[in-house]
Order: structure tokens, then C-alpha cells, then sequence
């Protein structure tokens, strides 16, 4: 094994992937133009209920409707938010699957314990990395294409981590 190859056990553990999870959605441009999508829509809708359509006002009643509309939508977002990372990581076979991690200079390798084909995510691909308290986020070429590196798996290899994503961040 050469001096620049590290070589790491992977597995996830919940407390770390489900707050990962919640970092990527708060960070998706999805949820930024879906936001931005419904919040001009419903600033629309609460025009045309307030004034009724056709220029009169339509009093506070009429505002009735599309607050309802705007808590469904906040309650659908924070309930995404909440659950859908702790159903994934409760529900998806990856995240209990073993992997080895192998960083190199150039790439970082998802290797099933198997054998096989692995994943290979140059760091040249690095578009962003989001941190939270228990992992990094490392996001590739789109929003789908991520990895979550738990920091306890990197222990001791933690500053050479940053260091090499640092070096392959693109953007």
C-alpha cells in the first residue's frame, strides 16, 4: 500500500447519517426553487383571495383558504425533513452494509467487503461538503451523487481528509 493510500472500515451509524441527511436537504437547490416556486404561488393565490378576483377586497375570510394552504406546505416540508431521513436510513440496505473507504490522492473508493467493483469519486468531482457534528457530506457532480463519511470512521486521518477534499473542491 502506497504512503498517500489510506485504507478504512465503513459503516453508518444512525445519529450520523440521519442529521447528514437533513444537511443535504437543507442545502438542495431543489428544496431552494420549490420554496421559491410555492411562495410565489401562494402570494399570487392570497392576492386573488384578498381582493376576490376582480378588484374588490375580499376581506380576512377570504385569507382563510390560503393560510391553510401555506401550513399544509410548511407541514409537508417539515415533515420531509424530519422523518424521510430517519424512514431511509431505518428502511435502505446500504446504509447496513459494510464498506472499506480508501482515500487516495486523486479519488476516494466505496469498496463493498465482497470484492468486487467499487465506486470510484475523484476529488477533482467535489462540488460541495457540507459538515455536521458527527460527519461529512461530500456532494459530487449533482445533488444525488453524495457520500457520507462518519468522523469517527476517519479518527486520526481526519486532517488529511480535509486536506484532500479541500485540494479536489471544484466550486
Amino acid at each position: 500500500m502506497p504512503d498517500d493510500e489510506i485504507i478504512l472500515p465503513l459503516d453508518y451509524r444512525e445519529n450520523e447519517v440521519v442529521p447528514a441527511q437533513r444537511a443535504r436537504f437543507r442545502g438542495s437547490t431543489r428544496l431552494r426553487l420549490g420554496l421559491l416556486f410555492a411562495g410565489v404561488t401562494l402570494v399570487l393565490l392570497a392576492l386573488a383571495r384578498v381582493t376576490g378576483g376582480s378588484g374588490r377586497t375580499g376581506g380576512p375570510a377570504a385569507m382563510i383558504p390560503a393560510l391553510f394552504l401555506i401550513l399544509c406546505f410548511a407541514g409537508v416540508l417539515l415533515f420531509s425533513w424530519r422523518f424521510s431521513p430517519l424512514i431511509d436510513f431505518r428502511t435502505n440496505a446500504v446504509w447496513k452494509r459494510k464498506h472499506r473507504l480508501r482515500l487516495t490522492l486523486d479519488a476516494i473508493f466505496l469498496e463493498p467487503p465482497e470484492g468486487g467493483p467499487g465506486t470510484e469519486l475523484p476529488w477533482r468531482s467535489l462540488r460541495r461538503v457540507l459538515e455536521t457534528r458527527h460527519a461529512f457530506v461530500l456532494v459530487y457532480r449533482s445533488e444525488r451523487e453524495f457520500l457520507i463519511v462518519p468522523r469517527r470512521v476517519l479518527a486520526a486521518h481526519e486532517a488529511e481528509f480535509r486536506r484532500r477534499a479541500k485540494v479536489g473542491f471544484t466550486a
